[in-house]
């Protein structure tokens, strides 16, 4: 019986502990996309207003609706780590457009 409560007691500490990583860790990946989002944003106000009126006029309507929100500080963050570090893949991607139309245009 004593081994049956040690083993409900460490269980219970790992759950405790997983749960508090967890939340650190989307705290900590929410911060670096908010970050992330910023430098985007700033990456684009230092190009001339025709490059990024063109680069506004080349986005698709996904990409331009994110962009968007980013550029108006109404950017949707997701809730979960799942969520931020795919929000992040694709602001990778349009950084990366960002970052190669900004490249063809100086």
């Amino acid at each position: 019986m004593e081994i049956v409560i040690v083993f409900i007691v460490i269980f219970a500490f790992a759950i405790f502990f997983s749960r508090n990583n967890l939340k650190k860790r989307t705290e900590e990946i929410h911060s670096n996309l908010e970050n992330f989002n910023n430098e985007i944003k700033n990456f684009f106000y230092k190009m001339s207003d025709d490059a990024q009126k063109e680069f506004l006029d080349k986005l698709n309507e996904d990409w331009k609706g994110n962009f968007e929100s980013i550029l108006n500080d109404s950017f949707n963050y997701g809730s979960n780590v799942w969520s931020l570090q795919s929000q992040i893949s694709a602001q990778q991607e349009l950084f990366k457009a960002l970052h190669d139309f900004n490249e063809k245009h100086k």
